[in-house]
């Protein structure tokens, strides 16, 4: 980016200084000279454009986690977990009741 080009600083002259040069060309003129139709993000809306209201309702969320409104949804995990953790055993409980009774039965031959 380069400036527009201003002529040296000479004391006053009376009559008043006028420049007489121009350059013949200014060689990065600025493209935007005003209001552009470029989207900001930024609109008119207090509800999309402030941090406020987010910021309440995360402060909300944790406040309800917190204060157990939402423990159904542990016990239904807690519930799950012991389901699965049950399961597992039983299928370890059936596969070793397996191997012993056929070790049994090659003992037995």
């Amino acid at each position: 980016y380069y400036p527009p080009y201003e002529p040296p600083y000479h004391p006053p002259y009376y009559p008043p200084y006028q420049p007489t040069y121009q350059p013949p060309y200014q060689p990065f003129q600025p493209q935007v000279l005003g209001a552009t139709t470029v989207s900001t993000g930024l609109t008119n809306n207090l509800f999309m454009d402030s941090f406020f209201l987010p910021l309440m309702i995360a402060l909300l969320g944790i406040w309800m986690i917190k204060s157990g409104y939402f423990s159904f949804v542990e016990k239904w995990m807690r519930d799950r977990k012991r389901a699965a953790v049950s399961y597992s055993s039983n299928k370890e409980l059936e596969n070793r009741i397996l191997s012993i009774r056929r070790e049994e039965i090659d003992n037995s031959k």
